[in-house]
């Protein structure tokens, strides 16, 4: 059964929601790239890794956040569906109650947190009173990022990603400001007041975007009937928060357990460049699941794995050959970018690799969400994450921040070849999108990328014209890719199509 008006709800209003959404996730990251040789000048490789392992432990403290965040968006999307606003506001001040005591416990315990990682982690006794401060207050800037993310879910929800790409653009012009605005004197423990003004910014700019919802919102929490069902879907994706903690941050911090800091830094850069990279194309699953949650709400959950198929036939070939572009240039971009760094180059190939695996997966698992059954992405995070912590460890302690992305493809690869056994008997209408990927387009992808890239060797490594040269060497192998694979372009104007 098809849904009425499907093709309206993936035609102009689509796009313009992807394209909104894809500046809220291009903006930080060409931010966070480019401030990377800047924040390695001015800090040192030590105190950038320190740095960096103040970011994973921000994500490990929101990941325990209940999985309040992941679940905002889809119950937002369900009370505006069924048009229950009164809900909506109760759920807002039960959300926004809930990650201020959460925000402010971890506060509170902050001198026992700052006290613990200090005596734990391999950092240069120089910089132990600007950590301690860092880690100390890490409570706020935790609580901020929650706060932020419910704002974020109430906005997603009613398809405002024009404010959401205004709020963000703001508090990275925040974030660049205050770092350039202490100039060549900003030291470690100063990245406490960039982080406040950052998150600060973001935190008013989307409630600024939700302001008329705000006011209307009643000091109430949500009926008992309706927090039980909101508690029990956000237990079961607290596994998945638990399994991207797993992905992105567990590396940055065994490494800083079991070897020296600077290996934190080298790492943070290569999962960063990677991180980057598999959130680019992530724009598109955001507005996706919105379409994907109405069709299961209209027309039940047939209608949406109809929609899920058609969207991961194209999805999965575009990710084959995007990662295959990019991990096959991965060496030469980071020796134009950071320099002769063979470590964070070998391991930006290796994770960009490993995060592929998982990117390919996304619309899958937008189409588990959206028809209430997250508990089979639940089981895929969870042998993901079993499989991480149980290989990470030895990997970093026997060869610092390169075993540690080979130990990250490996577990990968077993996690998605679990993943698709376990759809198939829970949802066998729904096609991954695997057989329509050409793989000799993908080869010839690689080798292209590859080979244009090696001519950069000629010019200087850390250098904007090397930078360039490399970015359009990958640039090219993706045009090679789409002009061999004319399908996917049709099929997308026939998705797109009004």
């Amino acid at each position: 059964m098809r849904v009425r008006g499907l093709g309206q709800g993936l035609g102009s209003p689509l796009l313009r929601q992807s394209a909104f959404a894809g500046v809220a996730v291009f903006v930080p990251q060409l931010v966070g790239l480019v401030t990377i040789p800047l924040l390695t000048l001015r800090l040192g490789t030590a105190a950038y890794g320190v740095w960096a392992l103040v970011g994973s432990l921000i994500v490990v403290f929101m990941t325990f956040d209940g999985g309040i965040s992941v679940s905002a968006q889809r119950f937002y999307a369900l009370y505006a569906a069924q048009e229950r606003r009164a809900l909506a506001g109760r759920l807002t001040f039960s959300l926004v109650l809930a990650v201020s005591l959460f925000g402010g416990g971890l506060w509170l315990v902050g001198p026992w947190v700052a006290r613990a990682v200090v005596g734990i982690a391999s950092i240069p006794e120089r910089y132990h009173a600007d950590a301690v401060l860092l880690f100390r207050h890490i409570g706020i800037l935790v609580g901020l990022l929650l706060l932020a993310n419910v704002f974020t879910g109430y906005l997603r929800a009613r398809g405002h990603f024009g404010r959401i790409a205004a709020a963000i653009t703001c508090s990275q012009a925040a974030f660049l400001g205050t770092i350039l605005w202490f100039g060549k004197g900003l030291s470690l423990g100063d990245m406490l007041t960039v982080s406040l003004a950052q998150l600060g910014t973001l935190a008013l700019a989307l409630a600024a975007g939700m302001a008329p919802h705000l006011v209307r919102t009643p000091f109430k929490p949500l009926p008992g009937p309706e927090l039980r069902s909101f508690v029990g879907y956000a237990n079961r994706s607290l596994v998945t928060n638990i399994s991207s903690l797993a992905l992105l941050q567990a590396g940055p911090i065994v490494v800083a357990w079991q070897a020296p800091i600077d290996e934190v830094g080298y790492l943070s850069i290569a999962t960063m460049l990677a991180s980057a990279i598999r959130s680019l194309p992530m724009f598109a699953v955001t507005p996706l699941l919105n379409r994907l949650t109405a069709a299961h709400g209209s027309a039940g959950e047939p209608a949406a794995v109809d929609l899920g198929s058609r969207v991961n036939r194209l999805w999965t070939p575009l990710v084959v050959g995007y990662i295959a572009a990019c991990a096959a240039g991965a060496w030469f971009v980071v020796r134009g970018f950071t320099g002769e760094q063979p470590i964070t180059s070998a391991a930006a190939v290796v994770l960009i690799l490993a995060y592929g695996l998982n990117l390919s997966t996304g619309m899958t698992t937008a189409t588990c969400r959206a028809v209430g059954r997250p508990g089979l992405e639940a089981r895929y995070s969870l042998v993901l994450t079993v499989g991480l912590l149980a290989i990470l460890a030895p990997a970093a302690a026997y060869g610092g921040a390169v075993a540690v992305a080979v130990a990250n493809l490996l577990a990968q690869g077993v996690a998605v070849v679990y993943f698709a056994r376990i759809l198939g008997p829970a949802l066998p209408e729904l096609s991954l999108g695997w057989r329509s990927v050409r793989w000799p387009s993908v080869v010839v992808t690689s080798f292209v990328a590859a080979g244009l890239g090696a001519l950069s060797l000629w010019l200087a490594p850390r250098s904007a014209l090397t930078l360039a040269a490399t970015g359009l060497a990958v640039a090219v192998a993706l045009v090679v890719y789409l002009a061999w694979n004319a399908q996917l372009r049709a099929g997308a104007r026939a998705l797109t199509r009004t």
